[in-house]
C-alpha cells in the first residue's frame, strides 16, 4: 500500500439519476466513473484504499456516509472523497447534488461544501483529498459565475490540510465524450493511476500533484480545464499510487513513528514478541468488530447505527432465540459469509511467513489466520477453552487441535497441557470459534465460543480457578516475551480479560491501536503500554517493506 502509515479510506459517490421534478438533467457517466475509480483505488498492489461506492445516494445517506468516513479516521489515515455528478454554485457557496436534490431547496436537499468542511475539521485524518468531477451551474443572478476559486478558498481554505481537485472551472462543462463510458476527467485519472506515465520523476510513486499534472496535460486541448487547490498540505507528500518498475526496488515505507518500529522489529525477528490479535486487524472490513456487531444488531432488530458492543448484541440475540445452538448457528453463518468477502490482512500474511517458535493469541472468532497458515503449508496448533459441553463433562478443559500433527485432537486439563512450544506454531484462541466447535474428532456438544455477556462472565470466573485458568504451558513465554497488541479494542470485556489472563506478563506491552474512547485510552495507560495510534495493516506492511527476518 502506497503512502504514509495508516488506513487509506475512500468514499466514491456517483449521482446520475435525479427526481423528475428537480429539473436537474440525468447523467450517463457517474456510475461508470465510480466503478472505474473503485477498481483502481481498491487494488492492494496499486493504491490500497478501503473503498465504499455509493450510487445515486439520497442527500441524507451521502451526508451520513461522509460523516462516518471522516469521523472514524485515525491520525495516520489518508481519506479521499470522490464525487461524480452535478454541482451547484450559489451565493452560499458550492453544493453537491444528490438523487433527491431540489433545485430551489439546495440548502436542505444537497451537500454543501461548507458543511463538508465542518466535518473534515472534526476529523483526525492526517491527509484529506477531495476530487469533484462535475460542472457547476452558477447562481441565477450571475454573481458567482466562474468564481469557483473564491468558493473553494472561502469554504475549504481554513482548518485541516486538504488537497482539492475539480474537473473544470465554474464556467466550463465536464465532458462525457461519445464512445467513452467514463467522463473525460475520470478517464484520464484512472489511466494515470493504472499506468506508470503519471510517475513523472520515475521513483515508482505517484503523488496527487503528479496525477493532476498528468490529467491536465492530457486535457490541454479540451474545452474543460481541471483545477486544484492545496490548503495547508504539501501535494508531493500525498502519495496516491505506487508502481513497481522493472529493475527497480520500491522504497520501503517510512513509518511516522520510527522509534516504535526500531524497538519492535528486532524483538519480532528474534521471536521475543507474542502477537495479540483483535478484530481491529480487519480495519473496518466485513470481519471487524463494528461490522459484526452491526450485522448482529440487524439480525436482532436493533438500530444498526448504535455502537453496541458485540457481547451486548450477542446477549440480546440469545435471549431472543432462547436457544444457544441457534445463536451459534447464526453467528457461524455470519462469519462464514463475511470471511468470503475479507482478504487476509497484511498482519496475517506477516505471521504466516514466520517460523516457530511463535505463540499467537487471537481474540477473533473466524478462522482466517488458520486458513492462511494452511495455504502457506504451515503446521500449527489451536488451543481454546471449553465453555460448555454435554452434561458439563468437559467444562473448563482445554481443546487442542493440531493441523498436520499428532494426535490431531486432545482434551486436557489446563495444568497438564503439553506443547512443543519451541517447534510448534501455537494459536491460543481465547474467545474460541464456532468453526473450532465443528472439528469432527471433538466430543459432541463442545462449545468454545465466548461471545455473549454471560459467556464472558462465565469465562472470567473460571480463569480465577487454578484448574481452569490459562494453561501453565504458557507461563514461561508469558514471562520472557513482550506482548504486542494488534487491533485489540479494550472495551470493558476485553480489558477485564487482559487484566485477568495476561496481567501476569512481566514485559512492557506494545500496542498498535487507535483508541476510540477516553475509557480505552485510560485502559492502555493502565497497562503501561507503548501505544502507536495507527493501523495494524499499515504496521505490518511497513515491517514487511523493511524486511523483517523470518
Amino acid at each position: 500500500m502506497p503512502g504514509a502509515v495508516g488506513i487509506r479510506r475512500a468514499l466514491l459517490a456517483g449521482a446520475a439519476v435525479y427526481q423528475r421534478t428537480s429539473e436537474i438533467p440525468e447523467l450517463h457517466a457517474p456510475r461508470h466513473d465510480v466503478d472505474a475509480m473503485a477498481r483502481v483505488l481498491s487494488d492492494p498492489q496499486l493504491c490500497g484504499f478501503q473503498v465504499q461506492p455509493l450510487y445515486d445516494p439520497a442527500c441524507n445517506q451521502l451526508q451520513r456516509e461522509l460523516e462516518r468516513l471522516f469521523i472514524h479516521a485515525a491520525p495516520d489515515d489518508l481519506v479521499l472523497f470522490y464525487y461524480s455528478g452535478h454541482g451547484k454554485l450559489t451565493m452560499n457557496g458550492l453544493h453537491l447534488c444528490a438523487s433527491d436534490t431540489e433545485q430551489d431547496l439546495l440548502d436542505s436537499s444537497s451537500v454543501a461544501i461548507s458543511w463538508l468542511r465542518s466535518i473534515i475539521d472534526r476529523s483526525k485524518a492526517a491527509q484529506v483529498v477531495i476530487i469533484l468531477d462535475c460542472c457547476y451551474s452558477g447562481d441565477s443572478r450571475g454573481e458567482l459565475k466562474g468564481d469557483l476559486s473564491s468558493a473553494m478558498t472561502n469554504q475549504f481554505g481554513q482548518g485541516k490540510g486538504k488537497y482539492v481537485m475539480t474537473s473544470s472551472s465554474a464556467i466550463q462543462p465536464s465532458l462525457e465524450l461519445p464512445g467513452d463510458t467514463c467522463s473525460l476527467f475520470t478517464k484520464w485519472m484512472v489511466q494515470g493511476l493504472e499506468g506508470a506515465a503519471a510517475d513523472s520523476n520515475g521513483d515508482g510513486i505517484v503523488t496527487i500533484e503528479e496525477l493532476f499534472q498528468f490529467i491536465e496535460n492530457h486535457m490541454a486541448g479540451e474545452e474543460q480545464r481541471p483545477q486544484r487547490w492545496g490548503f495547508d498540505v504539501t501535494p508531493g507528500d500525498v502519495v496516491i499510487a505506487r508502481h513497481a518498475r522493472a529493475g527497480a526496488t520500491p522504497a520501503p515505507l517510512e513509518p511516522l513513528h520510527p522509534e516504535f518500529y526500531r524497538a519492535v522489529q528486532p524483538l519480532l525477528a528474534q521471536r521475543r514478541i507474542i502477537p495479540f490479535l483483535g478484530p481491529g486487524v480487519y480495519g473496518d472490513g466485513p470481519l471487524s468488530a463494528f461490522a459484526l456487531s452491526s450485522a448482529m444488531s440487524a439480525l436482532a432488530g436493533l438500530r444498526t447505527e448504535e455502537p453496541y458492543p458485540l457481547a451486548t448484541t450477542a446477549e440480546y440475540l440469545e435471549l431472543m432465540y432462547n436457544d444457544r445452538p441457534t445463536l451459534l448457528f447464526e453467528f457461524r453463518n455470519m462469519l462464514l459469509e463475511r470471511k468470503k468477502q475479507q482478504k487476509p490482512p497484511a498482519v496475517l500474511n506477516l505471521l504466516a511467513a514466520m517460523e516457530p517458535p511463535l505463540l499467537i493469541i487471537s481474540a477473533t472468532y473466524d478462522d482466517v489466520l488458520e486458513q492462511r497458515l494452511r495455504e502457506a503449508n504451515k503446521r500449527f496448533v489451536v488451543v481454546a477453552h471449553v465453555l460448555h459441553s454435554n452434561n458439563a463433562e468437559h467444562d473448563g478443559k482445554i481443546v487442542v487441535v493440531r493441523c498436520g500433527g499428532q494426535p490431531p485432537v486432545e482434551m486436557r486439563n489446563t495444568d497438564d497441557l503439553l506443547l512443543d512450544e519451541s517447534n510448534e506454531l501455537i494459536i491460543y484462541k481465547v474467545m474460541g470459534s464456532p468453526f473450532l466447535n465443528e472439528c469432527a474428532e471433538l466430543p459432541a456438544g463442545i462449545d468454545t465460543v465466548v461471545v455473549t455477556e454471560t459467556d464472558h462472565l462465565t469465562f472470567l470466573g473460571r480463569l480465577e480457578n487454578q484448574h481452569t485458568n490459562v494453561p501453565t504451558a504458557f507461563s514461561l513465554p508469558f514471562k520472557q516475551r513482550y506482548p504486542l497488541f494488534l487491533g485489540y479494542s479494550l472495551d470493558v470485556w476485553q480489558y477485564r480479560l487482559v487484566m485477568n489472563v495476561f496481567g501476569k506478563m512481566t514485559k512492557q506491552p506494545y500496542a498498535v491501536r487507535q483508541p476510540t474512547t477516553p475509557i480505552e485510552e485510560l485502559c492502555w495507560s493502565g497497562l503501561h503500554a507503548k501505544l502507536i495510534p495507527s493501523d495494524p495493516e499499515a504496521f505490518a506492511q511497513t515491517l514487511q517493506s523493511a524486511g523483517v527476518r523470518r
